[in-house]
Parts: structure tokens; sequence; C-alpha cells
């Protein structure tokens, strides 16, 4: 930001977070299309939670 050059490190990390921001994205546009369709409360927290696993990553620890 000052100027200086931007690294492999900071390029890589970037990407990891704009394609786990697309992720996120999509799952959010898939939720709101179920909430559209859908109108048994079960069937839409079985899809909520199946799309919260697929977009949320592991933890590292």
């Amino acid at each position: 930001m000052g100027g200086e050059p931007r690294g492999a490190a900071d390029d890589e990390a970037a990407e990891t977070l704009v394609r786990r921001l697309d992720e996120i994205t999509g799952a959010l546009e898939g939720l709101a299309a179920v909430l559209d369709q859908e109108e048994d409360l079960s069937i839409i927290l079985d899809r909520i939670c199946r799309q919260v696993v697929r977009a949320v990553p592991a933890p590292t620890w």
C-alpha cells in the first residue's frame, strides 16, 4: 500500500480470499433460491447446513 512491491505470498493470499468470497457468494445465491422455492422448514434447514459445510473452511489447528 505504501508504494512497496507486493510479494508472491500477498498475491496468493489475495487470490485465496477472492476464491473464498466467490464460494460464499455462490452459497448465498443458492440459499436465496432455496428460500424462494421451498416452504418446508426442515428441507430449508438441511440445505442451509449443507451449503455452510461446503462454504466455510475447516479449522487448521
